[in-house]
Parts: structure tokens; C-alpha cells; sequence
């Protein structure tokens, strides 16, 4: 279906349409080519959507999008800046996308910057999800704004929010759960998360912290095994990253995150003698 829908915009595209559906033809095709991960034709569509109508918004941030899943962070944080201004903060659904991705990129940067992002984002639309729970993450992870108690307070409110059914609440609260020093609770909701089909290495590695903090050193072992035959080949080396924005909403994981799990949880076998 995505081919198909490339190729019926890339005809509209050849047979120069007016500049309205020509604009909406190569934003469907940048799209689609992004879906594809044929990220450098994707970012080309959408550089001529911008080029021939800079007002709308949707289009800069959808380049940010194809920029940052193509490893060009820069570029795109420039075009993520740029969609957002076009947006401004009124109630809606589109802007507080443009203002989320923004965010996501910028928690993955450690740049303050994030948390009034999603801010703005929630203030576009306050039953954003994805913000919720990007919010809790940059208590979490941001050095200047590190705050365990709001982050999990925030973790707490998007599980709920998620109906208790959202993997990446799941994920997050389990984290926010090891930040304020209750293990066993982190180890429910990391559980939780693998039945929802969230990213295994990561709670896995949560996990093996549980298991060592609670001195069943086997059992972190056996963990920490799992999380390496789990553990994606792109996210082995410091400062790597995925990305991913399948549905729209731009999600990154680091590999900083995961290898900081690992070591806390190797320095506990270290110290029992394991």
C-alpha cells in the first residue's frame, strides 16, 4: 500500500498539478518514503513541499521527522524549529504533534528545552499521551531538570491515562520506580511492558537491576543474559540511537540508556563476587 501510495504521488508530482495539490501530492509522497525508509527521497519530497509553501507547518516537521530517522540531527532540529513556530500553541491536535516530536528530539539531545516543548504540546492538546509520558522520561534523563518524584508522579498519571496498556508507559514508570529506589515495584511494571510487546532489552536490563538491588544474583544474571540476545545491533555503541515515527510520533532510544542499566546492574554482580 505504501509503494502505491508513492507512486500515485510521485505521477501527480510529474504532471505538474497546481501548487496546492502538488503540495499535498509530495507531502503524501515524503510520507510514504519515509515509511519506506528511503529516508534521503523523503527528505528531497518534502524540501520541495516547504520550498513552494513555507506557511504550512505540518510539512517542516515531517522533514524534521525524515531527518532525524535518516541520522542528520542537526538538520533536523533546524526544521523541527521551524515547523513549530509556523504552529504557535492553540488547541490542537496537529501543533501538539509538531511541539511532541520537537520534545523528543530535543530529550535525546539533553537540551532543557524539552520540557517546554511538551508543555506546549499538552497546552495543544492536554489528553497527549506521548507527551505525558515524554514528560515523565525528561525528569528522568535531563541533568538540569532531573526531578525522580514529578517523573514518577508523571509516570504514574500516563499509565493511567494509557489505560494501564501502553508500552512505553509501562516502560517509563518502571524506570521512574527504580529512580525513587522501589525495585520491586519497577520489576511489576517492567514485566508488564514485555507483555505489551515493548522493546525487550531495555526491560530486561530494568530487570537485572531489580533482581541484583534485591540480591538474587542468579536471577539478575539470567537477565542480563536475555537483555544481550535481545539487544538490537544498532544500539551497541555509545551514542547510537533508533528512532522510530511509524505512527507519527517520533520515539528515540539510546543506547547510553541501555549500556547505564548494564553497568549498574554488572557493578552489583561485581560486588556480591558474581
Amino acid at each position: 500500500a505504501l509503494v502505491v501510495a508513492e507512486d500515485a504521488a510521485r505521477r501527480v508530482v510529474e504532471l505538474q498539478h497546481p501548487k496546492e495539490r502538488l503540495v499535498k501530492a509530495l507531502g503524501y509522497q515524503g510520507v510514504a518514503l519515509r515509511r519506506l525508509k528511503r529516508y534521503a527521497e523523503a527528505a528531497e519530497a518534502l524540501q520541495k513541499c516547504v520550498d513552494l509553501s513555507p506557511e504550512e507547518y505540518q510539512n517542516w516537521s515531517n522533514l524534521g521527522i525524515a531527518y532525524t530517522l535518516g541520522g542528520d540531527l542537526e538538520k533536523a532540529e533546524h526544521h523541527f524549529g521551524e515547523g513549530a513556530k509556523r504552529a504557535g500553541v492553540t488547541k490542537d491536535a496537529w501543533r501538539a504533534a509538531i511541539w511532541r516530536n520537537y520534545a523528543s528530539l530535543m530529550l535525546f539531545l539533553g537540551k532543557g528545552d524539552a520540557l517546554r516543548y511538551l508543555d506546549n504540546a499538552l497546552q495543544c492538546n492536554d489528553k497527549d499521551l506521548t507527551s505525558r509520558i515524554l514528560r515523565a522520561k525528561a525528569w528522568l534523563d535531563l541533568p538540569t531538570a532531573r526531578d525522580p518524584v514529578n517523573a514518577l508522579v508523571a509516570a504514574q498519571f500516563a499509565d493511567h491515562a494509557g489505560n494501564f496498556r501502553e508500552p512505553k508507559a509501562k516502560r517509563v514508570l518502571a524506570l521512574a520506580y527504580l529512580a525513587n529506589g522501589k525495585p520491586a515495584q519497577a520489576g511489576v511494571e517492567a514485566r508488564a511492558a514485555l507483555e505489551l510487546q515493548d522493546l525487550p532489552v531495555i526491560n530486561h536490563l530494568i530487570l537485572a537491576v531489580v533482581e541484583s538491588r534485591a540480591g538474587r544474583f542468579d536471577d539478575a544474571a539470567a537477565q542480563l543474559a536475555t537483555a544481550e540476545q535481545t539487544w538490537p545491533a544498532e544500539l551497541r555503541e555509545p551514542g547510537t540511537f533508533v528512532a522510530n515515527a511509524d505512527t507519527g510520533d517520533l520515539w528515540m532510544d539510546a543506547a547510553d540508556e541501555l549500556l547505564r542499566l548494564r553497568n549498574d546492574a554488572q557493578q552489583a554482580l561485581i560486588a556480591a563476587g558474581r
